[in-house]
Parts: C-alpha cells; sequence; structure tokens
C-alpha cells in the first residue's frame, strides 16, 4: 500500500498505477533509463544481496503504523518531532532558502535541515543527491539502484531469523505489500513522482535567481501494512574553505552496503565530537583499515601514483563511481583495497567524494597512534587534485533530466 494524505492503493505491477479518491492517475511509464552501474558496482550489488544477514529485529521491531490513529503519528514523526526541535536546528538551514518535505506526493510542513529531519524520521532506507542545472538530478538512477538494494538488503537483514525452512529468503522476508519497492521498475516512478512535487514546491518558493543548486534526501519507510516515499529538499552548502581538515577516530558501521537511514542517528555521537573546523571523520577498523567516512567514500594516493580505495565493506557513493571511471580513462591506477594508517608516510595524499562534497583533497589528516596524537599534512599531491578537477568536468555527463 501506498499512502499520502489520501490513502493510495497499488494495483497490479503491471498497471503501475494507483488510485487516489477513486481517481486513477497512471505513472510515468517509460522504460527507465539503463543503470550506469559500472561492472564494479554491479558485483558489489550483486555480492551486497547475497550477503548473509546479521540482525533478526524485524519481529520485535513495533510497527510505526497500525491502523488509522498511527498514520497520523507516523506523519507527524515524519515532519517534525516538535516546533521546540525544530526551531532548536532552524539555525543549520539556510535562513534565506525555504526547506522543502513531500510525503509520496504531498507537501508537508518542515523547516530541519535534512540531518536533523532524517534522525527523527522512521527508519528506512535512504539516498542524498544533488541537482545540476537545477532540473537534472546526478546519477538518478544510481540513486533508485541504491535505494531498492538497501530496502531488500535491511529486509533480509531484519528478519533472518524467521526465514522459513525450505523457502528462499526473498519469499521469507519481503511481504507482498513491499515487494514493489525493492524492484527499480516499480520503485522508480513512485521516487520520480515525489521528486517532482518537490523540485516544483522548491522553486516556487525560493529564488530561481540563485545559482546555488538543491539537495535531495530521498527516504523509503515501511510498516507491517505501508510504505512511503520521503523527499525532503534543501540549498547545497558552499564547498569547504581550505585548510580541508579529517580526523581519524571511530569504527566501520555495520551493514555497510545498505543505507540505513538509523546510521544517521549511530554517527551523531561522532558528528557532535567532531571540531568544527574538521570537513569529515574517517572510520578505521581494529587492523588500521580506513574504509569510509561518516558521510563519505576515502582515498588515499601512494607516493608511486596509485590510488587506494575499500572495494567492500562500503556504501558505494554515486561520486565514488565517476571518480573511478575518471582514473580508468584517464590511465591512473586504483587498487581496491582500504588504505592503512599504519601506511600513511607512504602517501602522497587523500581525499574524500560525496554528492555534496563531490571529490574533495585533503590538507591535513589527524590520528592517534600507539605513540600518542598524529598529524598529516599533504602539500605536495597532485593526484587527488587532478581526479577532483576530472570529477567536477564529468558531472554534467552523468545527469537525468527530472523536470
Amino acid at each position: 500500500m501506498f499512502r499520502s494524505r489520501s490513502t493510495f492503493h497499488l494495483l497490479s505491477s503491471s498497471s503501475r498505477s494507483y488510485t487516489s479518491a477513486n481517481r486513477y492517475i497512471p505513472f510515468d511509464n517509460r522504460v527507465p533509463q539503463k543503470s550506469r552501474l559500472s561492472k564494479i558496482q554491479e558485483l558489489h550489488l550483486g555480492r551486497s544481496l547475497g550477503h548473509a544477514p546479521h540482525s533478526a529485529i524485524l519481529a520485535s521491531r513495533k510497527p510505526l503504523l497500525a491502523g488509522t490513529h498511527s498514520l497520523k503519528l507516523h506523519k507527524r514523526s515524519v515532519a517534525s518531532v516538535s516546533s521546540n526541535q525544530m526551531q532548536a536546528h532552524a539555525a543549520s538551514v539556510s535562513t534565506d532558502h525555504q526547506v522543502i518535505l513531500v510525503q509520496n506526493e504531498t507537501p508537508l510542513p518542515c523547516s530541519q535541515s535534512s540531518g536533523e529531519w532524517l534522525s527523527a524520521a522512521p527508519r528506512g532506507a535512504y539516498t542524498t543527491g544533488r541537482t545540476v542545472g537545477r532540473d537534472s538530478v546526478f546519477e538518478f538512477e544510481f540513486h533508485i539502484q541504491r535505494l531498492a538494494s538497501s530496502v531488500k538488503l535491511m529486509l533480509v537483514a531484519d528478519a533472518a531469523a524467521h526465514v522459513h525452512s525450505g523457502a528462499s529468503q526473498q519469499e521469507a522476508v519481503i511481504p507482498a505489500h513491499l515487494q514493489h519497492i525493492v524492484e527499480v521498475g516499480s520503485l522508480r516512478p513512485l521516487v520520480l513522482s515525489s521528486l517532482r512535487v518537490a523540485l516544483k514546491e522548491y522553486w516556487s518558493v525560493n529564488s530561481k535567481a540563485d545559482l546555488r543548486e538543491v539537495k535531495l534526501t530521498i527516504l523509503v519507510t515501511w510498516t507491517s501494512e505501508a510504505c512511503d516515499i520521503l523527499t525532503h529538499l534543501s540549498c547545497m552548502g558552499p564547498p569547504p574553505p581550505p585548510p580541508v581538515k579529517v580526523v581519524v577516530k571511530g569504527a566501520p558501521r555495520s551493514n555497510a552496503a545498505a543505507k540505513d537511514s538509523e546510521w544517521v542517528r549511530e554517527r551523531k555521537t561522532l558528528e557532535d565530537d567532531k571540531p568544527a573546523d574538521v570537513n569529515e571523520v574517517v572510520l578505521l577498523d581494529e587492523d588500521g583499515a580506513m574504509f569510509e567516512g561518516l558521510s563519505s567514500n576515502f582515498f588515499a594516493v601512494t607516493k608511486k601514483g596509485v590510488l587506494l580505495t575499500a572495494g567492500d565493506g562500503i556504501l558505494p557513493g554515486t561520486v565514488r563511481e565517476v571518480l573511478l571511471e575518471c582514473c580508468k580513462r584517464e590511465g591512473i591506477s586504483v587498487e581496491l583495497t582500504p588504505p592503512r594508517i599504519s601506511d600513511i608516510a607512504n602517501w602522497e595524499g587523500a581525499m574524500v567524494s560525496s554528492t555534496s562534497r563531490l571529490a574533495l583533497p585533503i590538507d591535513q589528516l589527524s590520528y592517534t597512534s600507539n605513540e600518542g596524537p598524529r598529524e598529516v599534512e599533504f602539500k605536495t599531491d597532485t593526484v587527488t587534485r587532478r581526479i577532483a578537477s576530472l570529477v567536477q568536468q564529468a558531472i554534467q555527463d552523468n545527469c537525468t533530466k527530472i523536470m
């Protein structure tokens, strides 16, 4: 079941339409564009869907909805927790840009930043993207793939203990009313409809004279009875001023292949402890391997000019995909292995990538060794800055026109 302020009933997968007040509204029935996933990502997604699940909390987790009364509660929790909380975090949202939140195709009041909103929203699979030219979305097809894959991974992990003997995992843990959100073909029109409404709302209340792009956060939530597509839009912030500082701290997340909104809450302590002048926190496992940042992918460049980045145990981002394609095209050597902090003396440079940062070279990296706190500056790095320039140029070629 797919719902908004009016209850939406999903029809058969072949019709791909829903009803609102007994009125049929067809979805965009165009064949989805061919996904731009690389062979690396296709392999990763395939491997991820076959991962052994490592938690079983679906049965014990109380449904977010249970009938008509809980529907109202769910809507309140999505839009905002309380007026006091929204006011407390208003400073984190640009005062000259209005935030937009859309539940399925229905606008809802919201004044929270994307991070604060995600922390307060029901758990679900999410993705963060950006517009290009204000009417296109960078790697839109990748985002749909990520959402569908994350929903499936989360359902499998949550219900692992309840898989019936002799039944396949998909049959056992993915209820019929959620089948359409684990399939790219049926999820895409739902996300597209919500996103189009949100963008129209955004530009109706914000100045089109502003050249800044829009940050979009899409959250897919579900209960034992229904599901929602939530779209949050806000203004992209400016690039960070130099020097770009990163600290190494904290352990990698579990089930990294799924973009689970629970991670937004789990990482809050690390974010709260991050100094104001630090751009990102990179996670380190007990063996000294550096997999990813709190909201980014991490890369190191050796003094021989080889780019190192984890191939497994991470959530591969959209910018990471473009970055790897640029390296392949330009003949820059890449090894899909996590950089190790013990090898930092052999690095020429390091960088992080994400939707908001694109490819961002690191100027200063801080970590703690057995001898105490350490700080490394990358002063002669040229490879990461070359890669950053290549990624910036490639953004226009990796977009899907939405409006």
